[in-house]
């Protein structure tokens, strides 16, 4: 892993989440520091999984999902980094904190896709043809 240098600030990452996140995703990573907030606060209620993940590429942040489409189509943009809580409703937030974990050791890139499980191993999902 590489050393960090005294020089360098820390990565700032940022959270956009999706409808079908439960709300309190976003409460629980604004509690531990992070800028997080929902597609109704950025009034895209009605937005499509389209539009949210260039929205969240455009302003250099990760889109949190439960939506096997929406990261699926995320694969297949290349656009914004998509974290995709594979969990019930229930689960959420400790499965966000189990990608906070993962993001605090490795970078996640534009137009790849996090698949985090209740239980099993996260994932790094590449990109797919369209």
């Amino acid at each position: 892993m590489r050393q960090r240098r005294q020089s360098e600030a820390p990565r700032r990452v940022r959270f956009v989440i999706d409808h079908c996140v439960p709300a309190g995703v976003a409460r629980r990573l604004r509690a531990v520091g992070y800028d997080a907030w929902t597609a109704y606060d950025a009034h895209l209620e009605d937005a499509s999984d389209e539009s949210l993940i260039i929205y969240a590429q455009d302003r250099h942040a990760i889109l949190v999902t439960t939506n096997r489409d929406c990261a699926r189509l995320a694969q297949r943009m290349k656009a914004a980094p998509v974290v995709w809580l594979k969990v019930l409703e229930v689960d959420s937030e400790a499965a966000i904190l189990r990608a906070v974990d993962w993001l605090q050791a490795n970078r996640l890139p534009i137009g790849r896709v996090l698949r985090v499980p209740k239980r099993a191993d996260l994932a790094l999902l590449p990109p797919t043809r369209r």
